[in-house]
């Protein structure tokens, strides 16, 4: 992780307060978040683990639990929807997840 990058001649830290980059990296379990970069490009995705810069991402149906995808933090889109059924779950499956994404859908479109 390269945390002294600087940005029009600013620093991430000058930018972010003494947090650095861990300021911009708040992704939580459960979180809905947009693809905004590749072929999954403005997919909602479910955000599975977040490990330094990159999350692995899955929605259950194209993208499955058991092979999510790994992407930058900097290629998605985070929403502040957490759903709150996949953050109770114990046995986690991809039904969960697609029943996640639709919950997000449904709540948007209202």
């Amino acid at each position: 992780m390269c945390y002294n990058v600087s940005v029009r001649n600013k620093t991430v830290e000058e930018i972010c307060g003494k947090q650095g980059v861990e300021a911009l990296i708040n992704f939580q379990f459960g979180q809905i978040v947009f693809s905004k970069q590749g072929r999954d490009k403005g997919l909602p995705l479910v955000v599975i683990e977040s490990c330094g810069e990159y999350v692995y991402l899955a929605d259950g149906k194209h993208r499955l639990l058991a092979k999510p995808k790994k992407k930058k933090w900097k290629h998605v889109q985070p929403t502040s929807f957490v759903s709150e059924l996949l953050t109770n779950s114990v046995m986690l499956k991809d039904s969960d997840l697609r029943k996640a994404v639709a919950e997000f859908l449904q709540v948007k479109v209202v």
